[in-house]
Order: C-alpha cells, then structure tokens, then sequence
C-alpha cells in the first residue's frame, strides 16, 4: 500500500520499471513509511488506560501499585478511574471554596502520598489499658494520654437506601420480646427507619488515592503523608448541606472521607 501511495505522487505518464533501481528505492521507503505508520498507530494510544501497551508504565506514573491478583481488564479500569480523576483538576479548590464560604471550617486533604483511608474512616483506639504505644507514648493519666479517637464515614453520591423498618419503642425491658410472632415487637409505632447501605474502603490499596479527606487541620510525617486530621464538629441541621455540596463538587470517581460528627 506505501509502494502504491509513492507511485500515486509520480507524474501522470510516468511508468516505473519494475526491474529498476527507482523501483527497489520505492519499495525500500514504503517499507519504511509502513514501519512507521504502525508505531504511530501504536504511540496514539499510549495515554489511553483501556488501549494502551504501556500498562505498567502509566500504573506507575498514576501511583497506583501493582496487583498481581487483578486482571488485565480491571488494572485498566482502576487506571481510567485515576486518570478521570487527575482530568477533574482543580475542583479541589473549588470544593475548598464552597466550604470555606459556607463557614463550615473545614479543609479539603487529598491522599498523596497515599495512606490507609481506614485511619480517618473508622474508630481506631491508639492506647489500651495504659499501654504506651507508637502514636501516643503516654499512660493513662497523663496529659497528653489519647484513649481512642472520633471516628468518620465514607460519603459516596449521597444515600443509598437499602431497606425501610418500622421505628418501635419497646416497652416490656426487652428488645428482644415478642407478642406471640417472632417479628412482633411489644410496644408502640413511631417512626420508619431508613437504613443507609454502609461503604467500606477497598482492600485493593491502588483505590485508596481515590478517596480524599475533609476534615480539620492535618499533620504529616516525614514523607510527606497524612499523618492525623483532626476531627470537626458539624451541627446536625447543615448535615444535608455540607453532604450535598460534597456530591455536587467532587468528581464521579472519588469518594469522600469525612472526618466529621455531626
């Protein structure tokens, strides 16, 4: 095809000797040209996460560690969700400035270098029984003694809903009692309880970048990492506030780790 292209350019009348030396010339460069065209078809996709032959190289660029255990097809994937993420750049500071107008004193921490979301994510007790440990040499009764500290919770793209029950006072000094049926409680209807479907941080540590922080103030350790964030209390009446300018703000493809209690 390269061969034919070349001779295309020749003038109208002029036929190619296919014995000649100008014959072997054209050949040899439609070879090349050929070579090349499949590198430059191959390059074009070299930032595609789905399409790409340089797989582990862009893993690496985006921080993501490598799996042994994940397929191909879900190492692309995990790579797309990054890269939509790094694209969305710049609504950091915008999240930062919603929040800081709305006078919520809250501050935007996103995970890089990368840590366990599982840290500001959950209740994690950092002494027992006056034990000194790592994070807080200290015994109990000392001043600087930390026994546990407020937990936080994954927010996602708002409520999801997983099941409706009715809200019962029990009165009997048993929530256990029933009246004859072992799903009839004793006491008396209030209310419809919603609960909420819990999320649960990814065991796969190449998601954890996916998930930023809000919070209070940070300190980092040595690598640069988070290391704490403290906690911030939110009235309970600005929780549908504060929620709904996270899911408005943020990208798809990331989750919220609030370190807040409302």
């Amino acid at each position: 095809m390269s061969v034919q292209i070349l001779e295309a350019l020749l003038p109208p009348d002029f036929v190619v000797d296919k014995s000649s030396d100008l014959q072997k010339i054209l050949e040899g460069w439609g070879e090349l040209i050929a070579k090349d065209s499949a590198l430059i078809s191959r390059v074009s996709d070299i930032r595609n996460p789905l399409k790409t032959d340089f797989l582990a190289e862009l893993e690496l660029e985006a921080g993501l560690i490598y799996n042994s255990f994940l397929s191909e097809i879900t190492r692309r994937d995990r790579l797309a969700a990054r890269r939509l993420r790094r694209n969305e750049a710049g609504w950091q500071k915008s999240l930062q400035d919603v929040l800081d107008k709305a006078g919520f004193g809250l501050t935007v921490h996103m995970n890089y270098p990368t840590v366990d979301p599982n840290m500001f994510t959950g209740e994690a007790f950092a002494i027992v029984m006056g034990e000194e440990s790592a994070i807080n040499p200290a015994t109990c009764g000392e001043d600087n003694a930390v026994c546990g500290g407020f937990g936080g919770f994954l927010w996602v793209n708002g409520n999801e809903f997983i099941r409706q029950e009715p809200s019962i006072y029990t009165v009997c000094g048993n929530s256990d009692i029933v009246c004859g049926d072992i799903e009839a409680q004793s006491g008396s209807y209030s209310s419809i309880l919603q609960r909420a479907r819990p999320f649960f941080v990814p065991d796969d540590q190449g998601y954890w970048p996916l998930i930023f922080f809000v919070g209070g103030a940070a300190t980092y350790d040595v690598t640069g990492a988070i290391a704490t964030i403290e906690p911030v209390e939110v009235p309970y009446y600005r929780r549908e506030e504060l929620t709904s300018i996270i899911v408005k703000m943020k990208p798809l493809g990331v989750w919220a780790g609030m370190r807040v209690f409302f």
